[in-house]
């Protein structure tokens, strides 16, 4: 029995130059694992993102930092970005082609390091909060940079 396939869901992904012999599946993308690693990282930053839009008093608590109105206001559009760059980082590991997802990967190992020494680094009071939350992105950083070099087995190299 077949099952034809809606029209609208596409077929094939044609990579670089147009050449269907460079097809490239998600099953056969030499960074399985990573993009595995940046579709968990898109569900924790729109959770962040979403709990700072929701309770930014709460969570600037969490963090050790004040609750002035201008910390409270930076902290609902920190939200609004986190929850822009969760669906940035979803589409980005779903639907690029390897090489582009390379780059936007050593990328984002740089930014969730940086970004791990900026919460620990920030003024106030030093919490669990901010320990766990400075873990936690150290974490993803290490996980970028040990899944990236890894070949999943069964990848198929494209012959030239």
């Amino acid at each position: 029995l077949h099952v034809a396939r809606p029209s609208y869901l596409p077929t094939q992904r044609l990579a670089g130059n147009g050449d269907l012999s460079t097809l490239t599946s998600m099953r056969n993308s030499r960074y399985r694992y990573t993009r595995l690693v940046m579709a968990l990282d898109a569900v924790g930053i729109f959770i962040a993102g979403g709990l700072l839009l929701a309770i930014p008093d709460k969570a600037l608590v969490f963090h050790g930092l004040g609750t002035t109105e201008i910390e409270l206001w930076f902290a609902r559009l920190t939200g609004l970005l986190l929850i822009t760059l969760s669906v940035l980082l979803s589409t980005t590991s779903r639907h690029v082609e390897d090489k582009a997802f390379q780059r936007a990967t050593i990328a984002l190992l740089g930014i969730n390091a940086i970004f791990a020494m900026s919460i620990y680094g920030a003024p106030g009071q030093i919490t669990t909060g901010r320990q766990i939350t400075t873990a936690l992105l150290a974490l993803v950083a290490f996980l970028f940079l040990i899944t990236l070099p890894i070949k999943p087995i069964g990848y198929k190299e494209n012959q030239k």
